[in-house]
């Protein structure tokens, strides 16, 4: 039975940048299981397993269009140091950071330069072309949906 809306899938997969380092993998780990269609993935991701039966390996790439996007240079930001929480702070950290319209965004701190720190808004593979490999390892119905008529 191929992948399709609704299917649950369980699956390993590894994600490499262009340098071929490994960003994320489940092979060493624990499989992920996931139902197709609910936002777990990328559309794009979603798109490229669709069919796969269980078994089947693929590689593709995610050009950052389809991925998650360029660059946005309005999302680097610097504040004054005092503004930090405190804490140990350091270049690699991450801070959630409110709007006057009670959003929060994730901030990851890229440096330090006298009385300021420098934050970043991008999602940390944003601008990059990522190298997925997949293997389905098994591909069922969602039987309570079926059930429901949805």
């Amino acid at each position: 039975m191929g992948i399709k809306q609704n299917s649950i899938v369980t699956m390993h997969y590894s994600i490499r940048d262009n340098e071929k380092k490994l960003l994320e993998t489940t092979y060493n780990s624990t499989p992920l299981q996931f139902m197709v269609g609910i936002g777990l993935f990328l559309p794009s991701i979603e798109a490229r397993i669709m069919g796969m039966n269980h078994g089947e390996k693929a590689f593709f790439i995610i050009p950052p269009g389809d991925g998650y996007g360029k660059k946005d240079k309005n999302l680097i930001i610097k504040i004054p140091i005092e503004e930090l929480p405190d804490g140990n702070i350091k270049v690699g950290s991450t801070l959630w950071r409110g709007s006057a319209k009670g959003d929060r965004t994730s901030f990851t701190v890229t440096g330090f330069l006298d009385k300021w720190v420098f934050l970043d808004g991008n999602h940390p593979w944003a601008g990059m072309e990522l190298h997925y490999e997949v293997e389905i390892l098994r591909v069922s119905r969602n039987t309570l949906l079926q059930h429901l008529k949805i």
